[in-house]
């Protein structure tokens, strides 16, 4: 099975690598998630390590949104959930003082 070519647009790069020195261009070092034109030569012959920006944009928007763990009993939650307010209980000693 042999994977399309990428024709256009702007792709993410799945696994960062480093090329060697070719053809009188510099080495070069593509970090993952960097977005790289379709038309750029390190992608030739490298079309597994891009994916489309559109098909990622994509897969985001399908994802469950992250829920943020519970508080175990008797720990203290240190800020309160945006437009929440903190029930959190002094000992009357301030800070500094």
């Amino acid at each position: 099975m042999t994977e399309e070519p990428i024709v256009a647009g702007v792709l993410r790069c799945r696994e960062a690598f480093t090329t060697a020195a070719a053809d009188g261009q510099p080495p070069r070092q593509i970090a993952f998630g960097q977005l790289i034109d379709a038309a750029d030569p390190v992608v030739t012959g490298r079309h597994a390590l891009f994916e489309p920006v559109g098909d990622v944009v994509a897969r985001q928007a399908q994802a469950p949104a992250t829920v943020a763990a519970p508080t175990p009993a008797g720990v203290e939650q240190a800020t309160a959930i945006p437009g929440e307010p903190r029930d959190a209980q002094t000992s009357g000693r301030r800070s500094g003082k």
